[in-house]
């Protein structure tokens, strides 16, 4: 168990940081099949900033974010991308990923 108090979980042979991450999976598949969603996937990181060299010369290494689902959502205005991060609570990590 971890210091939040998720429990590791598999299914179909993925694992999943918590029991709360692997219903969302369980849910997101059924509304893929359903046809509400599309594109689904999980743990894909994204660049929020590149790498940099700053005015002094020290480079500064690329700042990543890893969700833990995006999928593409029918709405008014067409297919939009949603990034889905599945949190217990608002942990401090959660609450800096928010942002």
């Amino acid at each position: 168990m971890s210091k939040y108090g998720n429990v590791p979980t598999e299914i179909d042979g993925e694992v999943f940081a918590s029991k709360a991450e692997a219903r969302a999976w369980q849910d997101l598949r059924l509304r893929e099949a359903a046809g509400e969603i599309r594109k689904l996937q999980r743990q894909t990181a994204w660049v929020l900033q590149s790498a940099f060299k700053d005015r002094e010369g020290k480079w500064h290494r690329a700042l990543l974010y890893r969700d833990d689902f995006n999928y593409e959502e029918q709405t008014s205005a067409g297919w939009e991308l949603v990034v889905l991060d599945v949190k217990g609570y608002g942990t401090p990590v959660f609450r800096i990923k928010e942002k």
